[in-house]
């Protein structure tokens, strides 16, 4: 337990010197806050984050597409031999230059302006964060402002964001004081967003704070569903967690039940990966209303389904996903046993893709199908795809960090060592001396604990 606590300042001074690619879009306060401030908690470890991290190698939209769906097995053939099978669903969608018109979005940045937000220089990254924002909106866009310390005021009533200077001259008279009325603030920000709703566009609140709520209603529970009052109406919200001390879970919770994503200011390079280089991602959803079902024959056995929230039924998994936004790819991995396959026998696997098009106004469904194939009693390579092979480091890497994690938590240094040594070989394995920058800003963090440990 010891060592492990001795390292936190050791990793989090390290992993800020790895470069960072980014997904577009897509939550990354786990990984993030994993990055400037350590290893958080295991249940705090979000595995498809990291899997999702970056950007992915496969099938893109067409130009009458919102989206495309990518199908593969790590390799269709297996044998006795290697009778493991990894499957990728992959699903990409278009980037906002492929849209002819995209309504003025509605957006309202409430902000935390308590007196916790004076520490580690908190504020003052809020405010450079908050300029970037405004200078990526357009002139027709709807721009509001809504403080809070004990109590929530609005600063800049609903309009047409117009001259940016004006609005960068009240971030810049921010102060910090008071305590932490969080869900005031939110309230506050969602009846801004409410003037100007607009069915076809982006009606969002974004929240930037610690998320550390002190005053008025603190219950967890509550504020997430008083969130989801206005989500139902439909204002979608995204949580950014500011410093080194963040509520994580609280802010999870309102963003996965708002239906947006989750993110993490930690150093400059965040403040560049969410205002600047992904914004058209946050405020321009493609598709909403985003469901996942995978249907397998029964010669089919499930090992793993990585990350996620699945739901399980006879042969087949449901997966409720986050909307869709400009720009993304996204992965899902799951790992078969195939022992149930009769030589020179197969299995099909089908999904179906579901959602709410944007562009199109109409609900849509993509389906395809896929076959495993047992061939002979040679080994062969259940990861003979490059592209699987990678992404399925990287899950195994991001699952291994959070089981170290747990053990560490229950005092189980052994387990916590052998989860990680695991890992790291069969990663070696599957990459020996990688120079995949994805691959090494998780191996590189995997390896340094070993050293520790």
């Amino acid at each position: 337990m010891k060592t492990i606590k001795n390292f936190l300042f050791v990793i989090c001074c390290f992993i800020l010197t790895i470069n960072s690619y980014a997904q577009a879009g897509y939550s990354s306060a786990s990984f993030s806050q994993t990055r400037s401030n350590g290893i958080i908690a295991s249940d705090q470890i979000v595995v498809e984050e990291y899997m999702n991290y970056h950007l992915h190698n496969i099938l893109m939209p067409k130009a009458d597409e919102s989206i495309a769906m990518d199908l593969r097995f790590g390799n269709n053939i297996v044998s006795k031999k290697s009778e493991d099978a990894i499957l990728q669903i992959g699903f990409a969608s278009s980037n906002m230059n492929d849209y002819p018109y995209i309504p003025p979005v509605n957006i309202c940045l409430v902000v935390d302006k308590s007196g916790s937000m004076s520490s580690d220089n908190r504020m003052e990254k809020l405010k450079i964060a908050l300029k970037e924002f405004i200078e990526g909106l357009r002139e027709d866009d709807i721009i509001s402002i809504v403080v809070f310390d004990s109590d929530a005021e609005v600063i800049l009533s609903a309009q047409k964001v117009g001259d940016t200077e004006k609005i960068k001259l009240l971030i810049s008279n921010l102060s910090t004081g008071g305590n932490t009325n969080l869900n005031s603030g939110m309230i506050l920000g969602y009846q801004e967003v409410m003037k100007n709703v607009n069915t076809y566009g982006t009606n969002k609140v974004i929240l930037l704070t610690d998320g550390l709520t002190n005053t008025g209603e603190t219950n967890t529970e509550n504020i997430v569903n008083n969130s989801g009052e206005y989500n139902d109406k439909g204002i979608n919200i995204s949580t950014i967690g500011i410093g080194n001390n963040v509520n994580y879970n609280l802010l999870r919770q309102i963003s996965n039940n708002g239906n947006g994503s989750n993110h993490f200011i930690g150093s400059s390079e965040d403040i560049q990966k969410v205002f600047i280089d992904e914004l058209q991602s946050i405020l321009f959803p493609v598709a909403k209303n985003v469901s996942l079902q995978i249907e397998y024959e029964k010669q089919l056995e499930l090992i793993n389904f990585y990350g996620y929230s699945p739901e399980y039924e006879k042969n087949t998994i449901s997966l409720k996903l986050d909307n869709i936004n400009c720009g993304l790819t996204q992965i899902v991995l799951i790992k078969f046993d195939t022992k149930n396959i009769i030589s020179m026998g197969n299995a099909k696997v089908k999904v179906t893709l579901s959602y709410y098009d944007i562009r199109e106004k109409k609900d849509n469904t993509i389906t395809k199908t896929i076959t495993i194939t047992k061939q002979s009693n040679k080994k062969s390579d259940n990861l003979l795809d490059n592209e699987v092979r990678k992404n399925y480091s990287i899950a195994i890497m991001a699952q291994s960090l959070k089981d170290m994690a747990y053990y560490n938590e229950w005092g189980k240094e052994e387990e916590a060592k052998k989860v990680i040594n695991d890992c790291k070989k069969e990663v070696e394995k599957n990459f020996p001396k990688t120079k995949d920058a994805d691959i090494l800003r998780v191996l590189q963090m995997v390896e340094k604990y070993i050293l520790m440990l």
